[in-house]
């Protein structure tokens, strides 16, 4: 049996992959949501999967105490991390002194401090027990958080995404140097999805075009098969949806 925690999963890629993973019955699925009633829907549709409510702007101590649920749900901890969570902001394509630069701080606080606030208050139980698998913590980054090969700006997206992939390379050299032989042979993985006719994706898409855009239920796809291909070589590296090694 695999133990997953999945946050941001009511909706677009989030939930995409949990129907992925629901597949296998042997697996535990564990889901963040923002509020009790997406929970309580959540769990309808998938009986087996269990539920967090928390938000990714709610502060560290409230995601501390909300994660104490895991010991419940497994009492062995979780062996697959994936922040997912995240918030595209209004207007993200606009040239940069035409947007609303007041978001920063919200989409900041979500992007990156969600993240961070994720793996420190799951650190515990992804690295509890030993199950004979590789730990692996999935960070949902993107391709406009790209600074050495410049694609698309996306203003406090894009921001947001830069700051998330120095954020797990950091998380990836901190655990290469543990001590603990089970976070040193963890793997930290800057995953970009593709471009993703999800709730977020499909506003871009309405702007750029949607011809290169796939479905969640493809690129979900990918991800899952790629959560076995990723090994302790490929830690703190930036994939695109093939696993091929993008430019951060």
């Amino acid at each position: 049996m695999a133990a997953y925690l999945i946050t941001g999963a009511n909706r677009g890629i989030g939930l995409a992959i949990i129907e992925q993973l629901y597949k296998d019955e042997k697996n535990l699925i564990i889901a963040t949501v923002r509020n009790q009633s997406t929970a309580e829907n959540l769990e309808k549709q998938y009986p087996r999967v269990k539920t967090i409510v928390i938000n990714m702007a709610d502060s560290y101590a409230k995601f501390e105490s909300a994660f104490k649920l895991i010991d419940q749900f497994t009492p062995h901890g979780i062996d697959c991390l994936i922040a997912n969570a995240g918030v595209l902001g209004e207007d993200a394509l606009f040239e940069s002194q035409l947007y609303d630069v007041d978001q920063y701080l919200d989409v900041m606080n979500i992007n990156v401090g969600g993240v961070a606030k994720t793996y420190k208050a799951g650190f515990p139980y992804l690295f509890k027990t030993d199950n004979g698998v590789s730990k692996k913590f999935i960070i949902m980054s993107s391709v406009a958080g790209t600074t050495g090969g410049f694609v698309l700006g996306a203003n406090a997206y894009g921001a947001s995404k830069a700051a998330v992939n120095h954020l797990g390379k950091q998380i990836a050299e901190d655990n290469k140097s543990s001590g603990n032989e089970l976070v040193k042979n963890s793997i930290t993985i800057l995953q970009h999805p593709g471009h993703v006719l999800s709730e977020m994706g499909a506003d871009v898409a309405a702007i750029v075009g949607d011809e290169k855009f796939v479905s969640t239920e493809e690129c979900a796809i990918k991800l899952v098969k790629l959560l076995n291909v990723f090994t302790v070589a490929h830690t703190g590296g930036f994939f695109d949806e093939n696993g091929e090694t993008m430019i951060f």
